[in-house]
């Protein structure tokens, strides 16, 4: 197995505004993306923004949602290009998991028609229930091509100090992992390679330190996340679950979406993150 770990575009935004240690500079605050390439599959872990955001950025993410957030994406940082770039087609991507179904995490989709999407039951019908609605960062231009959507009922089953889990393909390969809070159904995604394990968190924390360290948390990260998450006591009991993952596994590699400061430690692209 490989795994890749890429962004696909940034958000410029002041550093010291998320960490408290951050720079007073912009900073490219990334849109994270796992690749995990093995046997006959091609994985991904949430699709970042795509060609829909390149082509036509106003009818996708749409003005509004442009000029709030400023996202910023060339076609060659589209999941599509990278994948492209290490000698497959988009139609070689097999499954897709997706953390939550927020615009910067499935706007890629419509690039990868034949996957087959895999996120929670919770998740599922929280984009049933809100995609289309003002400020519910649910855009139909994600799911409009025709989506393949295989929801799954995680299990009370321990994994790696989370109660809730689900072996995907039930070869220990991939587990989905319960991580409520910035929506209700939230996953992180955890990929098992030469017995160490490598966890997409999505939007679980903004950043690593969100958990690890809660005093460096800065005035940006608060106000976003008071905005943005759905159910703000279940996230604040996913960071406790988080942090005591962190002490318990502390070889574990775990990474959430648009943590700058841990991407920049990562190896970068086209060099996997692991090997095995």
């Amino acid at each position: 197995m490989e795994l890749y770990a890429f962004t696909t575009g940034y958000i410029p935004v002041v550093g010291r505004a998320l960490r408290a240690d951050g720079p007073w500079r912009f900073i490219r605050m990334p849109m994270i993306c796992f690749l995990a390439v093995y046997g006959k599959r091609l994985l991904l872990i949430d699709t970042g923004l795509g060609m829909l955001t390149v082509e036509n950025p106003r009818a996708f993410p749409g003005t509004l949602n442009m000029r709030l957030l400023n996202f910023r994406i060339t076609r060659d940082e589209t999941a599509a290009a990278r994948i492209r770039s290490l000698g497959y087609e988009p139609g070689d991507v097999t499954d897709i998991i997706l953390t939550h179904c927020h615009i910067d995490h499935t706007g890629g989709l419509p690039d990868f028609p034949a996957a087959r999407v895999h996120t929670s039951n919770e998740e599922y019908e929280v984009y049933r229930r809100l995609t289309g609605k003002i400020s519910s960062f649910y855009h139909p231009g994600s799911f409009a091509h025709g989506v393949s959507w295989e929801p799954h009922r995680l299990e009370e089953k321990e994994y790696c100090g989370f109660r809730h889990s689900l072996d995907l393909f039930n070869d220990g390969s991939i587990h989905l992992v319960s991580t409520p809070g910035h929506t209700a159904g939230h996953i992180g995604a955890a990929v098992t390679i030469e017995g160490k394990s490598y966890l997409h968190l999505g939007d679980a924390a903004l950043f690593e330190s969100q958990y690890t360290d809660p005093r460096l948390v800065s005035f940006g990260t608060k106000i976003f996340r008071a905005i943005a998450n759905q159910m703000p006591d279940e996230e604040k009991r996913t960071r406790t679950m988080l942090r005591e993952h962190h002490l318990r596994y502390p070889e574990a590699v775990t990474v959430c979406s648009h943590d700058w400061w841990k991407f920049r430690g990562l190896p970068q692209f086209p060099e996997p993150l692991a090997k095995g």
